[in-house]
């Protein structure tokens, strides 16, 4: 029986420009993520540069993270990655290891550890009532392979192993610098004798005491040298075990592997919002609709800026939006530093976080499957490159639209922000109907707000300000024309860059 992916069903993926993984900030969320990975940071860092395709494996997944948020699945997932973790960590101790009987000493606790590990979570999830068809697949897998021959066979030979080594008693005499190894020759067994002394100053309602000498885990030369003798005297333990050795070099089964591998997307994931979702913050599946019908999302958040604030002990502002039938266009206006570019990477991180089959950061929301994210968002001018900056925008632009179909969603931050008023207005003109011919999704944040004339398709949008105190800014993009004033003044006010001020702040200097 061949393991079934928990990533995938088709296996069609495809990847974000670095353009656009960056101007929406996506690098900063996939690297946080990646960051509580339990096994491989890189792979799971692959993993989440690469989103779906297809309908089916967004489903997939998404239903296996449902499954995986119920307590007592979660309760036993996290235990089995651990229980796994714990026989790398013994396999690596093991390998490094120079004493061979050590060596095979921690090999044998690996072993012992998967095994008991397989057989716990086979038995924990099957006693689930799991919705995912990912997740069902996986118990089928555990209870064949658990009722295998192979695992059969490793599990008798442990207890063999094991059993042999128990077995095993030996005296050790210590006279003057000498240590002298013998078989047990009807010597009593001090044991007995210890429990027997400390029961007395023991009460009888406590069950079970255990006396327990500290010991290291690495041997010294003496330590050594007395397995050393004992393996002489005693050799068929120690035989049987450097054959266990032998044989089962390549133990950890190869769907077992992949399942424990393949978690630690899931894993990472939820213990990245756990923290998020304790601030209150919302985390949704998002409904996956048809290009054309309505999209929406409510209290959606910039989660690269949230990861920011939640260092500040700060609170992130989320934001609505809403695109019915036969609007195409997001055009945001409205005073600076009012979140207007916050809530286009909101988008952006949006649909892609929804692309994962993960949830996204709101409350609610239904998007469509899109084929490609192209972002426009002003780049610093650097010396080396000898175009200028309108051309290094144009050509840009033109990348976008070669490359752009009606699937697409496309955000533009501030293009043309640096031309003269009318030039800059004509180029994003001709830069907006073009997008609406392909039929493209966009956000288009712009000073230039007269722009939401050109089109019924386009839905005109606005950062707010305090009614009282315009130089405040609430952060909340509303669906609404831009006020027909200016908020410069307020900002010259605030920062005393009035003409009144200026003068006063030179005629005391």
């Amino acid at each position: 029986m061949n393991f079934e992916s928990l990533l995938t069903i088709t296996g069609n993926t495809t990847k974000e420009s670095q353009n656009s993984i960056e101007d929406l900030r996506l690098n900063q969320i996939l690297d946080a993520i990646a960051h509580h990975s339990k096994i491989d940071k890189n792979q799971l860092r692959k993993t989440l540069y690469e989103r779906l395709t297809d309908r089916k494996d967004i489903a997939h997944r998404q239903n296996i993270l449902r499954d995986l948020e119920k307590t007592d699945v979660f309760t036993a997932i996290e235990r089995f990655s651990l229980g796994i973790t714990k026989v790398f960590e013994f396999l690596n101790k093991s390998n490094k290891e120079r004493f061979k009987i050590t060596k095979q000493g921690w090999f044998l606790e690996a072993v012992s550890e998967y095994v008991s590990t397989v057989e716990r979570v086979a038995i924990e999830l099957s006693e689930e009532q799991l919705e995912s068809e990912g997740l069902k697949n996986t118990v089928e897998y555990l209870k064949a392979y658990r009722n295998s021959q192979r695992f059969e066979r490793l599990k008798e030979e442990l207890k063999t192993a094991k059993s042999n080594l128990d077995s095993i008693q030996f005296t050790v005499n210590i006279k003057e610098n000498k240590v002298f190894v013998n078989k047990v020759d009807g010597e009593k067994n001090l044991n007995i004798d210890i429990e027997n002394l400390l029961s007395r100053f023991i009460e009888d309602d406590l069950e079970n005491v255990e006396l327990k000498l500290t010991q290291s885990p690495v041997l010294t030369n003496v330590e050594e040298r007395i397995v050393e003798y004992v393996q002489k005297i005693n050799p068929e333990p120690f035989q049987y075990m450097e054959s266990f050795f032998e044989t089962h070099q390549e133990f950890i089964d190869k769907g077992i592997r992949q399942f424990y591998e393949e978690l630690d997307f899931y894993l990472a994931f939820l213990e990245f919002i756990e923290p998020l979702k304790n601030e209150g913050l919302s985390f949704c599946f998002p409904e996956i609709v048809e290009k054309g019908e309505r999209i929406h999302c409510k209290d959606g958040f910039d989660l690269a800026l949230a990861l920011q604030l939640q260092k500040d002990k700060q609170r992130v502002i989320t934001n609505d939006f809403y695109l019915d039938r036969g609007e195409k266009l997001f055009l945001i206006s409205g005073p600076n530093q009012g979140g207007k570019t916050t809530f286009a990477r909101m988008v952006g991180q949006i649909f892609y976080l929804a692309l994962l089959g993960l949830k996204v950061p709101a409350k609610e929301s239904s998007l469509f499957i899109c084929d490609h994210i192209y972002t426009h968002f002003e780049k610093e001018e650097k010396v080396e490159n000898k175009k200028g900056k309108l051309e290094d925008e144009l050509l840009r632009a033109k990348k976008i639209l070669n490359l752009a179909t009606e699937r697409s969603v496309i955000i533009i931050n501030e293009i043309f922000s640096a031309t003269a008023l009318e030039d800059g207005y004509f180029l994003a003109e001709f830069l907006i109907k073009k997008i609406l011919s392909k039929g493209a999704f966009c956000v288009f944040v712009t000073f230039m707000h007269r722009l939401a004339e050109l089109d019924s398709s386009i839905v005109p949008m606005t950062s707010t300000v305090e009614p009282d105190n315009p130089a405040v800014r609430t952060f909340k993009i509303v669906r609404k024309s831009q006020f027909e004033k200016s908020y410069a003044i307020y900002l010259a006010q605030k920062y005393c860059l009035t003409y009144e001020c200026l003068k006063e702040r030179l005629k005391n200097r």
